[in-house]
C-alpha cells in the first residue's frame, strides 16, 4: 500500500463487500448500458503481467491456485488476490492498474 488514504479506501471497500455473497459480488456490473461488463472477476495467472507472474512463482502461489481474482474499486484501482473456497486472500493493491494493464490505461 502506498499510503494511509489508500488503506482507508481498501478497508472501507472490504467492509462493504464482506456483507455480500460471492454470487452478489459476481453479479455486479460496470460501464454504460451498451458496454456493461463484470466489475469483479477472475483471471488465469498466465494473463497477468510478467512481474506479477514472477512474484507468484517466487511465493509458490502458482502451486496453490491457477487463477487470480480482482476487485475493481474505482477507475483504475484494483485489489488482487485469490479465492480459496469462500475466502479472498489479498495479494496486491494495484492503484494504477499495472498487474494486468489494458490498452485503455
Amino acid at each position: 500500500m502506498s499510503g494511509e488514504p489508500d488503506a482507508w479506501e481498501i478497508l472501507d471497500f472490504l467492509c462493504q463487500i464482506s456483507t455480500l455473497t460471492w454470487g452478489e459480488i459476481m453479479a455486479q456490473m460496470t460501464g454504460p448500458s451498451h458496454k456493461r461488463h463484470k466489475k469483479h472477476h477472475s483471471y488465469p495467472i498466465d494473463s497477468v503481467g510478467a512481474t506479477a507472474q514472477a512474484r507468484l512463482t517466487h511465493l509458490h502461489l502458482d502451486e496453490v491456485t491457477d487463477e487470480l481474482f480482482r476487485f475493481r474499486l474505482s477507475g483504475v484501482k484494483r485489489l488482487w488476490g485469490f479465492r480459496a473456497d469462500e475466502v479472498f486472500h489479498v495479494l496486491w493493491w494495484d492503484p494504477d492498474h499495472q498487474v494486468c494493464p489494458t490498452d485503455r490505461n
